[in-house]
C-alpha cells in the first residue's frame, strides 16, 4: 500500500518536472506576448492541480505512518528519487521566477515609456476651447 503510493506520487512527480521544463522554455523576452503568457497560465493550472492531488497522497501517507515505519528497500529508493525530481524541480522553478521578475520588469519599463509618449503626444495637440472672450493687452 505504501509503495503503490510513493509510486503515485513519483509519477505526479514526474509530471510535475516534465511542467516545470515546459515552463522554462518562455525567456523574459518572450513572456510580454498574449500566446505566451495563455500558455503559461495554463501550465501553471496543470502544475496547481498536481500539486494538489501530492498533498492528498501525502496525507494519505501521513495516516499510514505505521507501514511506513515497516517498509522496505523499494519506498527509500522512491523516497531518493522524489528528492531527485524535487531539488531539479525547485531549480527550475528559480529560472521561472527569475525569468518572470525580468519579464515583469520589462512590462514595467514599456508602461513607463509609453507614458512619456502620451504626455509628450499631449503636449502637441490642442488644447482645449479658450471660449469666446479676448485679451487686450494695455502696454502697448
Amino acid at each position: 500500500m505504501v509503495s503503490q503510493l510513493y509510486q503515485q506520487k513519483l509519477a505526479l512527480f514526474k509530471e510535475l518536472e516534465q511542467l516545470s521544463l515546459e515552463s522554462t522554455q518562455f525567456s523574459s523576452s518572450q513572456l510580454p506576448a498574449e500566446d505566451n503568457l495563455q500558455k503559461l497560465e495554463g501550465l501553471l493550472g496543470k502544475r496547481a492541480d498536481l500539486i494538489k492531488k501530492i498533498d492528498v497522497l501525502d496525507q494519505k501517507l501521513a495516516g499510514l505512518a505505521e507501514e511506513k515505519a515497516k517498509s522496505g528497500r523499494e519506498v527509500e529508493v522512491l523516497k531518493k528519487s522524489l528528492q531527485r525530481i524535487g531539488t531539479r524541480i525547485q531549480s527550475r522553478d528559480q529560472k521561472l521566477k527569475k525569468a518572470l521578475r525580468e519579464g515583469l520588469g520589462d512590462l514595467r519599463l514599456q508602461a513607463k515609456e509609453l507614458q512619456k509618449k502620451r504626455e509628450s503626444g499631449r503636449a502637441y495637440s490642442r488644447g482645449g476651447d479658450a471660449g469666446e472672450g479676448f485679451f487686450v493687452d494695455k502696454r502697448r
